[in-house]
Parts: C-alpha cells; sequence; structure tokens
C-alpha cells in the first residue's frame, strides 16, 4: 500500500517565498505531485473543528488539516512544529 500524505501549507509557502528549506521542500513536491488527489473534511467533521482546536491547542487550520489527515487516515508532512502536540495521535513528518 502506498504511503498518503496530508502536505501542510507552510511547505508551499517554503517555496513561494524563498525560505530556508525552499530545495528540500521543491524536491519532496517534485516527487509528490504527479500523484495528488485533492480533498477536504466531510460537512460532518466541520463540528468537531472547535473541540479539536481547544483540546489540541491548535490555530484553525492546524486543527482542519488535524482533522483532515485523521478522517483519512493520512500523515501530515510539515515544519510546523506545533504538530509536535498531535505527533501521538497520527503521523507526522518534519521536513
Amino acid at each position: 500500500m502506498e504511503m498518503m500524505f496530508l502536505v501542510d501549507t507552510n511547505v508551499f509557502l517554503e517555496i513561494l517565498i524563498t525560505q530556508e528549506k525552499q530545495k528540500a521542500c521543491k524536491e519532496f513536491l517534485d516527487d509528490l505531485l504527479p500523484r495528488v488527489n485533492i480533498i477536504g473534511l466531510s460537512k460532518e467533521s466541520y463540528k468537531d473543528l472547535p473541540d479539536v482546536k481547544s483540546s489540541l491547542e491548535l490555530d484553525f487550520d492546524d486543527a482542519y488539516q488535524y482533522r483532515v489527515a485523521s478522517e483519512y487516515n493520512l500523515e501530515i508532512v510539515t515544519m510546523d512544529r506545533d504538530f509536535n502536540r498531535v505527533k501521538h495521535n497520527i503521523g507526522v513528518r518534519f521536513l
């Protein structure tokens, strides 16, 4: 079975605004993008976001991404250290 990832927005921003880890992020995405599927959160899961946000002490976009990763059994690829709070619940890969 192929590994599936949720790529955090900051990976794309690293490239767009030419940050320190731009090269690593670009290499990762160059390999990954030909196989990308676009997914979103189910309507039923939106009601859980306030609880996820407060219980895990995440901001809205991190809570959203956490919930999508949970729902689809994905590993989050990120540079956002806030995801250290959830790595015991879901897979998190830091670039």
